[in-house]
């Protein structure tokens, strides 16, 4: 049977469009969406609720000692403890630069603890080790292993 050419091109065309049409208005627009509440931005299921959020598991909560952080070479943060997943780092005294084993003192470096507040390290598997060394001063340094 012979199907004139232009005929199939207006079939082709017809489905295309019917498909577009489906997916435009087949799944319902409020069943998943970004939504702004009073809180801020949440993810929401249905019209209503939200969804629940897991929090991070963790085996342990380990108060962990402090370092003395001094400018004269870096100092490495303290192994944490088997599965810990973020390292809480407080500066005391001074505040402290951090990075790499060849991190350098001074109040240049960009990436800093600054004296009184604290700084969370959240660890993986890839995470490189890290370095303190004071910018100024010697200082310590406070952990906390979640």
């Amino acid at each position: 049977m012979f199907i004139p050419q232009n005929y199939r091109m207006s079939v082709l065309i017809l489905v295309l469009l019917l498909v577009s049409i489906l997916q435009a208005f087949g799944a319902d627009a409020s069943k998943f969406r970004e939504g702004l509440d009073e809180a801020g931005a949440e993810r929401r299921i249905g019209t209503r609720y939200p969804l629940p959020t897991a929090e991070t598991p963790f085996e342990k909560f380990i108060a962990t000692g402090s370092q003395t952080v001094g400018t004269s070479a870096a100092v490495l943060l303290a192994t944490p403890a088997t599965y810990t997943r973020v390292v809480t780092v407080g500066a005391i005294d001074d505040a402290m630069n951090y990075g790499p084993s060849t991190v350098p003192t001074g109040e240049a470096y960009p990436f800093y603890i600054a004296s009184g507040s604290t700084k969370d390290f959240i660890l993986a598997t890839t995470t490189p080790k890290i370095y303190l060394r004071g910018r100024t001063a010697t200082g310590t340094a406070h952990r906390l292993e979640q």
